[in-house]
């Protein structure tokens, strides 16, 4: 003889989260699988999207960094000749007399 609480004592009453759920009528488990898909559906789109977002900010975020480089590199050539190129013109703060 099996101890099944259910079956050897008259109903009693428990809170709702332990309550045996009530079986999905036939005519209306159509409902609950299309809500269901959606849902899913729904939340893998959202994660995709989230996904997407990711990886489009950090690849933006790694081609403005490699854009400032860049910018930095050129500002730094011309720098060097610029100071190469010093010797030729006359300083500018003798010439104004400052």
């Amino acid at each position: 003889m099996s101890m099944d609480s259910t079956s050897s004592c008259p109903p009693c009453p428990r809170k709702a989260l332990f309550q045996k759920q009530r079986t999905i009528n036939p005519k209306h488990a159509h409902i609950f699988r299309k809500a269901g898909a959606y849902e899913k559906t729904d939340l893998m789109s959202f994660k995709t999207k989230l996904q997407f977002e990711h990886e489009l900010n950090l690849t933006s975020r790694i081609l403005e960094k490699e854009l400032h480089t860049q910018r930095l590199e050129q500002l730094r050539g011309l720098s060097e000749k610029l100071k190469e190129d010093a010797w030729l013109y006359p300083d500018l703060e003798a010439t104004l007399g400052l």
